[in-house]
């Protein structure tokens, strides 16, 4: 989790003023490699200084932050019998497979293969392919608009989890963030 930089504080500062009830949500980035313009990642450089778009998703968009016992959903979407806030300037930084060397390689394991991972791994590279193709968009724009959807927004089998039509929306990450990770 990421407070934005332009708030001049850490993530303990952010959440020592807040009033949380249940818990608190950040919005949640998929980051992506652009192929053909993001080479492979390097570990001697800041990692946001490699990677610059990542798609808005509600599935990272998840109660992170608990200030009191609560049943956990699934995957730990969300948190059974409470609604979920959005805090404003607090995001969740996703980076599960944002560099398509990386994820050639683990396609190549035979083990993770024989367990069953193909179908996740091709899930989780479909980022890759979204954050290449389809435009960037403006963040602050977007993530205002991604933060109003999501919450006006929820599946009807799970009304306390966020949604967004189905949208695919990628963002720029401002060059604010570029040496935080």
């Amino acid at each position: 989790m990421i407070v934005d930089p332009n708030l001049g504080m850490g993530l303990a500062e952010f959440l020592s003023r807040q009033n949380i009830d249940v818990s608190i949500s950040a919005l949640g980035l998929d980051f992506g490699q652009k192929i053909g313009e993001e080479g492979d990642i390097s570990e001697d450089r800041p990692f946001l200084q490699q990677r610059h778009y990542a798609q808005i998703g509600t599935r990272y968009t998840k109660a992170s932050v608990i200030a009191k016992p609560c049943i956990w959903g699934s995957g730990f979407h969300r948190v059974k019998g409470h609604n979920f806030h959005i805090a404003k300037d607090l995001y969740l930084f996703h980076f599960g497979y944002f560099d398509l060397r990386r994820i050639q390689e683990r396609f190549s394991d035979k083990d993770r293969l024989q367990q069953g991972w193909a179908k996740h791994m091709n899930k989780r590279s479909r980022t890759i392919r979204l954050v290449t193709k389809l435009p960037a968009r403006d963040f602050g724009r977007w993530t205002r608009f991604a933060r109003i959807c999501q919450t006006i927004v929820r599946p009807p089998f799970a009304w306390n989890k966020p949604a967004m039509f189905e949208l695919k929306i990628v963002v720029r990450i401002p060059e604010r963030f570029h040496n935080i990770i």
